[in-house]
């Protein structure tokens, strides 16, 4: 199960279980650059993943439809270009 990272949760006590394997829950890697429709690769996997988008690597109209919908429901971002996964999308999607 993966709700938040730990990191950025205010609590003042956790509990940390050795047998237990602590991984990102994103299996894919982070963008290292913008993405946009036409991109390929693993990173935009991550933006899929991220937006809840078919994970096939490809940055189709389905994926660019999602993050559209995952910025407007992040009006704090203040986003110029809506549907281009830049470094403040990337951000908000940790």
């Amino acid at each position: 199960v993966c709700e938040t990272n730990i990191k950025d949760r205010k609590w003042l006590h956790y509990l940390y279980i050795p047998y237990i394997d602590y991984v990102d829950c994103n299996p894919y890697p982070e963008p290292t650059r913008e993405l946009s429709r036409g991109c390929k690769g693993d990173d935009v996997k991550w933006a899929q993943y991220a937006v809840g988008a078919e994970e096939d690597g490809n940055f189709g109209p389905d994926t660019e439809e999602k993050v559209i919908k995952f910025q407007e429901e992040h009006p704090e971002l203040k986003i110029k270009r809506l549907g281009t996964v830049g470094k403040k999308t990337i951000a908000a999607m940790k």
